[in-house]
């Protein structure tokens, strides 16, 4: 685990703080005497230079062994605080005068040289300075690191593609942007090759630096900042091919919302088609939000949703069909986009007659072990006869009955809803997984092996709070496990990547309503409220339930004002649309929400997956909470927020 503060030669003093935004210095040109200070989020400001001076610096959130800067850096004198001046090119003195308490000028004239300087932990911008000549003021009370390459030349370095290989290895060093640090978190870099996550990097945080081995030069360097509970928190996603020597990886802020990445589906066939991306504009939305979803530095983004959130993701692409996937603001969601083209050639030679037919619902996905596709498996529909498609490479093969070397398989012609799938491979074992289902839609699920992990799962009556024994098991799993007080059940859990997982909840005693509830795969513990079925007749008694419907009921956690709404019974008839109401602890139901409720009921909800909308108040603070629903007929589902 990193820890990031000021660095002595002995010792090191932690504490807490936010990176600044980095800076970059650029000369302008050897013949001027200006400079440009460029601020991430700020307009361009000049700084004054010394005729003829060329000036070069980056100032980054990146830090350093004090022993490896003071080997590069000879000639630079060591300041008595833990403060280190920084070298330009073509400056022939390096000094620092007092500014005032806490703070330091660094300024410079010449050098023949440039070498590489930093200052760990403080803050940098440019300042005027009284004396000829621009500089850096540096606050100690904040933090940035302050970074001169040596790579620099007579020119600003830039960016540039190479079309030579990497080899065998990368080394580079990872940058912390955005206002993020590490403090109870841990930064994972690895190789992405065909949408599969190949080999992963050694970390070294004292350097901020990363080394991979086995680098192929058609893939991506994927670099993530996780919590310690797992959580998304930073994010970087750069082509072996287009990067430059050492590497250097910003990893930028990704804590909030919803975020989300397009792909080409053609990087699941390999090869040359490997690492695509859907040309032209994609579409994102979330079936909870009206609002399209914009991206932003490559990646989709909803910055007001809040943490906690999951929901129905999907994408429009022209020449595409619609994808559908579940995401949750604790990970990165990926949508595959397949082109009308392979869709069409995939439905024609499975015989499949568009002119006569609606188009059908498809799930296509894959089976990986260690970033390779995994030949021999079979795969079940949950409560189905529809049978799977297997590929013979690319190619769907009627004749297949597992999977061949493309680890590839689909099914078609699915009911509209939500549907789980399960795996069958005696040599690696593989947790099941529910999908979204919808006609003329395409779903992708990517299977990876997956560990056993126990999970304290605890089911209590919501008003006694008195322990409920109850057998639980995830939706699509033949075998469940009775929970006893204090217990835990072991589960299989993916094991790279975050997991929706949908419990059914089998309570022992039969006065308890049987339900299901959503959860995290990475989360230890899950506190599942139960209800009898006395309180849920009592609920319903003035209802005209609609059969094949099903019942849908929400529980604060905390003690805040909130507000439900649940966009089918939004748009249901007049009849129908007041069939939410809230309740208390005392089993009274409102029409409207008061400071005495602490949940709300809905009834007669439709088939399908979609999103509930919860409001909350607190200190006059307005949130949304978007939480997934999976309706099925005669069900109970109850979630938390």
């Amino acid at each position: 685990m990193l820890k990031l503060g000021l660095l002595f030669k002995t010792t090191y003093s932690f504490f807490l703080f936010k990176i600044l935004p980095s800076f970059l210095i650029l000369n302008a040109g050897l013949e001027s005497d200006t400079a440009l200070v460029e601020l991430v989020s700020s307009p361009v400001h000049e700084i004054s230079m010394d005729s003829a001076a060329s000036a070069y610096a980056v100032i980054e959130d990146s830090s350093f062994l004090v022993e490896e800067m003071e080997q590069n850096n000879k000639s630079i004198k060591n300041i008595k605080t833990p403060l280190y001046a920084i070298s330009f090119l073509k400056a022939h003195q390096n000094f620092a005068v007092s500014a005032a308490k806490g703070k330091r000028n660094i300024a410079s004239a010449s050098s023949e040289t440039l070498s590489t300087g930093n200052i760990f932990n403080w803050s940098a911008w440019y300042t005027e300075m009284e004396q000829k000549g621009g500089g850096l003021t540096l606050d100690q009370r904040q933090s940035q690191n302050l970074m001169a390459s040596a790579n620099f030349k007579t020119t600003p370095q830039q960016k540039t593609k190479s079309n030579k290989s990497l080899g065998p290895a990368i080394s580079g060093k990872f940058l912390l942007k955005d206002g993020l640090f590490i403090n109870g978190s841990e930064v994972f870099i690895y190789q992405m090759h065909n949408g599969l996550k190949v080999s992963e990097a050694k970390i070294d945080y004292q350097k901020a630096r990363f080394f991979l081995k086995n680098a192929a030069f058609n893939s991506y360097i994927v670099a993530e900042l996780r919590s310690n509970s797992g959580e998304l928190i930073g994010f970087s996603k750069v082509r072996t091919s287009s990067l430059t020597l050492p590497a250097v990886l910003p990893i930028r802020d990704v804590s909030k919302g919803l975020k989300g990445l397009a792909l080409s589906s053609q990087t699941l066939w390999g090869g040359n088609l490997s690492n695509k991306t859907p040309s032209g504009k994609v579409s994102f939305y979330a079936e909870s939000l009206d609002r399209k979803i914009l991206k932003s530095k490559g990646l989709y983004r909803d910055i007001n949703m809040s943490k906690g959130s999951n929901y129905l993701l999907g994408a429009y692409h022209l020449n595409h069909w619609p994808s559908l996937s579940f995401g949750n603001t604790f990970s990165l969601s990926n949508l595959y986009s397949f082109s009308k083209s392979i869709i069409d050639s995939f439905l024609y030679l499975l015989e499949w007659d568009l002119e006569i037919s609606n188009k059908p619902s498809i799930v296509w996905g894959r089976i990986s072990y260690k970033g390779r596709p995994v030949q021999g498996a079979k795969l079940q529909l949950y409560n189905s006869n529809i049978k799977p498609i297997y590929f013979d490479s690319w190619v769907p093969n009627k004749e297949l009955s597992s999977t061949s070397a493309s680890g590839l398989f689909a099914f078609v012609g699915l009911e509209s809803g939500v549907n789980s799938i399960g795996v069958q491979f005696a040599q690696h074992s593989y947790n099941s997984k529910f999908v979204p289902v919808q006609s003329g839609a395409v779903s992708f699920v990517d299977f990876i092996e997956s560990k056993n992990r126990k999970k304290h799962i605890i089911p209590y009556d919501l008003f006694s709070k008195k322990f409920v024994q109850a057998k639980v098991k995830l939706l699509g799993s033949d075998y469940g496990s009775f929970v006893t007080e204090g217990g835990k059940v072991v589960l299989p859990q993916q094991k790279d990547g975050e997991n929706l997982q949908l419990f059914e909840v089998e309570p022992k005693n039969t006065s308890y309503q049987a339900l299901s509830i959503l959860s995290f795969s990475n989360k230890n513990q899950l506190e599942i409220p139960m209800l009898r079925k006395a309180w849920l007749s009592k609920m319903a008694k003035n209802i005209t339930l609609v059969d094949e419907s099903s019942v849908l009921i929400g529980v604060s956690q905390k003690t805040v004002a909130f507000s439900a709404n649940i966009k089918p019974l939004l748009d249901s008839p007049p009849h129908l649309k007041r069939q939410l109401f809230y309740f208390d602890k005392q089993w009274q139901t409102y029409k409207q929400p008061n400071k005495k409720t602490i949940g709300f009921i809905a009834f007669n909800l439709p088939r399908g997956s979609y999103s509930a909308n919860v409001v909350t108040r607190h200190n006059s603070v307005l949130q949304t909470a978007t939480k997934l629903v999976i309706s099925e007929p005669k069900s109970v589902q109850i979630l938390q927020f």
